[in-house]
Parts: C-alpha cells; sequence; structure tokens
C-alpha cells in the first residue's frame, strides 16, 4: 500500500453566520475593607499585583494595614490573657511577620511573650507601641496569592465602611459554549 503526496491547494470558504459564545463564570473572591477608621494616606495594592501575606495593602493615617489569608478575620481587640481561635492566627501572622520566631506551645492563649511581639508588630507597621492587637491592622484576605483586578480606595478619602468591597479579583469561566 503506497501513499500519495500532493501539494496543498488554497482555498477561500466565505460563509457568514452569527455565533454567540455563552459563557458561565463565577466571580473571584472580594476583599471587604475591616475595622480601620481614618483617612487614607497611601494606596500600595495595584490592580495585576499578586496580594500576599503580609504584603502592604494601604495605610491608614500613616498606619500600615496589611494582608492576610486566616482562617478567620481578626474581629477583636486580643492582648495578653486573651483565648481562642482568631489568637492562634494571630500567632501564625506574628510568625509570618518575623515578630515571632514560632507559635508558643498553647497557640490559642495569648501569653506575655504574644504582648511583647504584637508591640514588635505594630512597630513595624508605623503604630505606637502596644501589647494589644488591633484587629484593624489586619485585611482579611478570603484566599492566598489573590490576584487583584480593581483597587477601590482613594488616598485622602475616609476608610471605606467595614465590609465594603476594597478590592476585587479576576472570576473564572466554568463553562463556555457557541450558540
Amino acid at each position: 500500500v503506497g501513499s500519495v503526496i500532493a501539494e496543498p491547494t488554497a482555498r477561500t470558504v466565505t460563509d457568514e453566520r452569527q455565533l454567540r459564545i455563552v459563557a458561565t463564570a463565577v466571580p473571584g473572591p472580594e476583599v471587604a475593607a475591616g475595622a480601620a477608621r481614618g483617612t487614607v494616606t497611601s494606596v500600595t495594592a495595584k490592580p495585576g499585583e499578586t496580594l500576599s501575606d503580609w504584603a502592604v495593602l494601604f495605610q491608614v493615617d500613616g498606619i500600615d494595614r496589611v494582608g492576610f489569608s486566616s482562617s478567620i478575620p481578626f474581629y477583636r481587640p486580643i492582648a495578653p490573657n486573651t483565648e481562642g481561635d482568631d489568637v492562634a492566627e494571630l500567632h501564625w501572622l506574628l510568625v509570618v511577620a518575623g515578630a515571632l520566631a514560632a507559635a508558643p506551645a498553647k497557640p490559642r492563649l495569648a501569653t506575655f511573650a504574644t504582648g511583647q511581639a504584637i508591640g514588635d508588630f505594630a512597630e513595624s507597621i508605623g503604630a505606637p507601641r502596644t501589647t494589644t492587637f488591633d484587629p484593624g491592622w489586619v485585611v482579611f484576605l478570603p484566599a492566598q496569592e489573590l490576584v487583584a483586578e480593581a483597587v477601590n480606595l482613594k488616598v485622602g478619602q475616609q476608610t471605606p465602611a467595614q465590609g465594603a468591597v476594597i478590592i476585587t479579583t479576576p472570576g473564572k469561566v466554568t463553562s463556555a459554549r457557541l450558540v
């Protein structure tokens, strides 16, 4: 059995039909404003940039606000002797930020050492030294390594109300078909 090889012949086919692409998409995670109150003095998060743990997203009254993808948002002040799941998340944040060498044996309990690490963390973001963690210092990231699509913060304006969307991320197309 032999094969025949022939030169291709150019052809132009004109067939005009209207096509529609019907796509189904899910929106990307949104980053909401936290408990910070004051004037936005700097915005460092930019569209197209990756938002990762410990990255400075913006400043309020000259104090950095950092992103952190904890399992739960920080919702209350935390001082030595405070106990709970948010305390364990705070210990992880303090380790990531370099203010604490390692999480304590009882991570759900804030200790004297936690208070000292909170003070170091506060100073590193431009806040006055204190042993009480302010939940407004941290912006809850609903996932790790998010890419900002739009940043809804403006220098000179008041911080948005808690829960207002401040950063959107791209959605994902889940299906598409030609109609």
